[in-house]
């Protein structure tokens, strides 16, 4: 069990520093380039930037909804009629 608990703390950790480095590249690197550019190439851009992120991350936000759905759900009171 202690095998199980420290290799999901070390995905979670990685995760977590794919994530930042992530942000740090965006606010580095991307911000500066991105705003020399002009209105119509950052509209074009982002557009395709969208695009491709639907394709590759629609399956994980479809799950992540499920999920939450199902929980709103399990959290729900359940009312019923009054015995007569």
């Amino acid at each position: 069990m202690q095998t199980v608990i420290q290799v999901l703390a070390s995905a979670a950790i990685g995760a977590n520093a794919v994530v930042h480095g992530t942000e740090i590249f965006g606010a580095v690197v991307l911000r500066p380039a991105i705003a020399a550019v002009e209105d119509r190439t950052l509209t074009q851009l982002l557009g395709h930037v969208h695009r491709v992120a639907d394709r590759w991350f629609g399956p994980i936000g479809a799950g992540g909804l499920n999920r939450r759905r199902g929980h709103d759900r399990a959290r729900r009171p359940v009312h019923r009629a009054a015995a007569a």
